[in-house]
């Protein structure tokens, strides 16, 4: 699970992460790298549609040392219209939401043989919909730490180890009418493993 947190499963991050065809222009300028993109609407394959508002997303990373990466970016969504049962599209006010995150990255060398690594991120989806009236619309969220130690091996079949552990909170969108209180379905997870690297990319 090094690489990939339990939101990746959730509604939210399909909403703000299905990009699909688009346009990505990348800066990088000594330690700071900038991404600016333009992408054909909110999900997978999404056909060309001008009633779609286009996703528009931004990125930008800073490496702080040779072994610590700091990094945020935006995502700016939105869809007027739907498909009703019978596949008749349904002309809606426009409504665009806004999903933020930021995260870090750190490989630290503790020796010659052993690597501390931390990867930390939280996501912030603004909620995917039009305003409904009479209703709250509250964004969904996310948080997670992952720790984990690197050891290298010598004349050993496996190139290292890692033993690590996360700790990850997510907080899905609602939509509660004016008053009532919020579900309590937020979900917290604690993983545990270890990571055996055949090379140092595998």
């Amino acid at each position: 699970f090094l690489d990939r947190a339990g939101v990746a499963s959730t509604p939210e991050y399909g909403y703000y992460s299905g990009r699909d065809i688009g346009l990505n222009l990348h800066g990088q300028f000594d330690m700071v790298g900038v991404d600016l993109g333009y992408f054909n609407g909110t999900g997978i394959h999404t056909e060309a549609n001008d009633l779609v508002t286009k996703e528009i997303a931004a990125n930008l990373t800073v490496d702080a040392t040779d072994w610590l990466r700091i990094a945020a970016g935006v995502g700016l969504i939105g869809q007027p219209d739907i498909e009703d049962s019978t596949g008749t599209v349904v002309i809606q006010d426009e409504w665009s939401a806004t999903g933020i995150n930021a995260y870090a990255l750190a490989d630290y060398p503790m020796s010659e043989s052993a690597e501390l690594i931390f990867e930390g991120e939280f996501w912030q989806f603004g909620y995917a919909g039009p305003e409904v009236t009479g209703a709250e619309l509250n964004s969904g969220m996310d948080y997670y730490g992952m720790l984990g130690v690197n050891f290298m091996l010598e004349d050993a079949i496996l190139h290292s180890i890692m033993p690590a552990v996360r700790y990850e909170t997510y907080s899905p969108q609602e939509m509660v009418v004016t008053g009532a209180d919020r579900a309590e379905d937020n979900v917290t997870m604690i993983d545990f493993c270890v990571n055996c690297f055949v090379t140092p990319a595998n």
